[in-house]
């Protein structure tokens, strides 16, 4: 084979997606109808569905009668190709009925169609004595599987593919199956419908380590609990889970939320994380809350903003009257996370008391969320409330005990163990869950973690006892072990060393990476546990003294930038959200913010000053007041103190206009006592 049809046709292992369809009732159609006509009618319905399949960029492998196989992630490989094969399979589905409406033949009109998809590695080559470019392996089976287990008119996927399209559709369980050759059942999922908007923040991945939740099965249960006790007394029910650093808080919550949304079919699920690097940014967590629901990005044009706000506050608003509009929410709502009205008659008698602007603004969304919850239930998720400020909290609060109307609304949140005592006076009565470490055995390393079903004991116990019951150590340090070079789950008596901290083991991984790839985690590290590309790219291009420690060709900057990312997230060090704060940009985060803060202190002092400099001046020129006071950080960091006390103005402005003093004055009083520069005077 040449080299070009080699690049073309990739070959080796590769993280695909298999289509099987199945049009039932072809063999009816045959007996029933000439054999010109028959022949006629399935060339015009395969040219109809053969276009939706090549418009959402599927690889068609077979294509036998009635049936169809069709892959995505070959020959060429994209982040949402698990998404683009669903959502073709559901075009396939309103193709057939069309074709249906429009044919003359009534015989036809029978026909269904029949698919299953699942994602998995499998063997990519060119096969046969005609060298056809395929897929082999497990993964093409179970496509199959999942295929024969769909009804007519209908899609199922099975766990793995569920798991990469979470959130982008209407999911519904089924009764697990045996799939051929094992005694163990499997999950499958049938296909609803595509969600017109985004559920909750979703983050994709370059497929990676299996892991199963184990060991949580009571904290599974009494969540269960409270949510249906939520359901039936139709009041707000706050829980939060606590527990130390990588206990699994946000893991728990993660498992939890997609058991919801493959049982309850009409829920809504919300979801936003507070960030430290944002923790003084006024409203923040709701802020990502709405604007990852809306699809808003800091960098929209003011009128596209207000139509996001508006058209996505009706579609939750529904059809009820009342004493007040959807659109008198959307202003206040808006306005409360950074969406400017210019003399809104709404927002106009409450510009002289901030305060009472603000309350009104909780009491609308207390309301928006009300009117949600009567068409299904209403779950929010709040990760990492340590870092949320004041203002967050203060809605939090105002929804589980201040609202005025009883709403059945389950807020699910998350935060390190001394968070409560820290916010004793709104968290004093939490329904609280209290995480503890897993039990330390060799049985819940292999439970966990499918890929060691063969390992010795061990070496499992070695693992267990080394974690101390702490999930995120535990599933770094197996990642560890499989990617050691040399090692083998064969050699049953030679056990590999296993680091001695969670910092070290951490050190580790980061060292394993390629030099652009140790470069860009440490420049994004910089940034935040959130990052965007662009801000990496700009650390490279304005750190010049960075680059030249750090051993790093500026040539072709851009493509080593790229494909460092993706060494990241094939690590899984770091996932690619989905959307992204600035449009155009491609946003990712970090695994966890202890591997961020590994990150940030591989970096020697003398070269972070130049780096928070660049990402200060990247930030500044997208951002709007709400950030101010991120920029601000970064040029304090930098030692560009007046640049520093400019913003850190701007954002006791900001917090001011919010009603919210105290912090305004923090603000301000940490600006008057910034020093002079120390970076060259402000100047590069």
């Amino acid at each position: 084979m040449s080299v070009d049809v080699e690049s073309k046709f990739p070959e080796g292992r590769r993280l695909v997606s298999v289509l099987f369809a199945d049009i039932l009732g072809f063999s009816t159609l045959a007996d029933q109808l000439d054999p010109e006509i028959v022949s006629g009618l399935m060339r015009d319905l395969w040219s109809r569905l053969n276009k939706i399949v090549e418009e959402h960029g599927g690889f068609v492998d077979k294509q036998l009668g009635d049936s169809i196989m069709v892959i995505w992630g070959v020959p060429e490989s994209l982040e949402d190709d698990a998404e683009r094969a669903v959502s073709a399979s559901l075009e396939l589905l309103i193709g057939l009925n069309k074709f249906k409406e429009n044919t003359e033949y009534s015989e036809a009109k029978t026909l269904q169609l029949r698919m299953g998809i699942h994602t998995g590695l499998a063997l990519a080559g060119n096969v046969g004595i005609h060298g056809e470019y395929t897929v082999l392996g497990n993964t093409v089976r179970i496509a199959q599987r999942m295929e024969e287990n769909a009804e007519p008119g209908s899609l199922v996927v099975s766990e793995a593919t569920y798991q990469s399209i979470r959130g982008a559709f209407q999911v519904k369980r089924l009764t697990p199956v045996q799939l051929v050759g094992t005694k163990k059942l499997v999950n499958i999922f049938q296909i609803l419908e595509e969600l017109p908007q985004p559920t909750k923040l979703r983050y994709r991945s370059k497929g990676g380590l299996k892991t199963i939740l184990v060991g949580r099965e009571e904290e599974m249960a009494r969540l269960e609990d409270l949510f249906q006790h939520t359901r039936q007394q139709n009041k707000t029910q706050l829980v939060l889970v606590t527990g130390d650093v990588g206990v699994g808080k946000s893991r728990l919550l993660f498992e939890f939320a997609g058991q919801l949304e493959t049982e309850n079919p009409l829920l809504t699920v919300m979801s936003s994380r507070a960030l430290k690097q944002t923790s003084q940014v006024p409203f923040y967590l709701w802020k990502e809350l709405w604007s990852n629901r809306f699809d808003l990005n800091e960098d929209d044009p003011v009128e596209s903003a207000r139509k996001k706000t508006i058209d996505g506050v009706l579609t939750l608003w529904g059809q009820a009257l009342g004493e007040v509009t959807a659109v008198e929410a959307a202003h206040f709502l808006g306005d409360q996370i950074g969406v400017t009205w210019d003399k809104s008659r709404y927002l106009e008698p409450f510009n002289t008391d901030p305060k009472l602007r603000i309350e009104r603004s909780f009491l609308l969304q207390a309301e928006l969320f009300n009117r949600a919850s009567q068409r299904g239930p209403v779950v929010l998720i709040l990760d990492d409330l340590q870092w949320a400020d004041s203002g967050s909290l203060a809605m939090i609060n105002y929804l589980w005990k201040s609202a005025d109307r009883e709403i059945p609304l389950l807020i699910l949140s998350c935060a390190r163990t001394e968070f409560i005592k820290e916010n004793l006076e709104i968290f004093q009565d939490v329904e609280q869950i209290e995480l503890k470490p897993l039990p330390v055995s060799s049985e819940i390393v292999r439970d966990a973690y499918p890929a060691l079903k063969e390992a010795p004991d061990s070496l499992l116990s070695a693992l267990a006892e080394r974690a101390e019951g702490n999930p995120y150590f535990l599933e770094e340090m197996v990642k560890n072990v499989l990617g050691s070079k040399g090692f083998s789950l064969e050699e049953k008596d030679e056990l590999p060393v296993l680091p001695g901290s969670v910092e070290e083991l951490l050190q580790s991984r980061l060292d394993s990476l390629s030099m652009e790839g140790r470069a860009t985690a440490f420049f994004a590290a910089i940034a935040g546990r959130v990052f965007w590309k662009g801000a990496v790219l700009a650390a490279f291009r304005g750190s010049p003294g960075v680059t030249k420690a750090l051993d790093v060709s500026s040539h072709n900057i851009v493509g080593k930038v790229q494909v460092a990312l993706d060494e990241l997230m094939e690590m899984e060090l770091a996932f690619l959200r989905v959307g992204s704060a600035f449009s155009g940009e491609r946003e990712y985060i970090f695994k966890h913010s202890l591997l961020q803060e590994q990150a940030y202190q591989r970096l020697p002092e003398n070269l972070q000053a130049e780096c928070h400099l660049v990402i200060a001046e990247w930030l500044a020129e997208r951002v709007g007041l709400e950030r101010s006071v991120c920029v601000a950080n970064h040029f304090e960091a930098a030692g560009v103190y007046d640049q520093a006390q400019a913003y850190y103005t701007k954002a006791a402005e900001h917090a001011r206009a919010k009603g919210y003093d105290k912090e305004a004055d923090d603000l301000q009083y940490h600006a008057r006592t910034l020093p002079e520069n120390n970076f060259g005077q402000g100047e590069k």
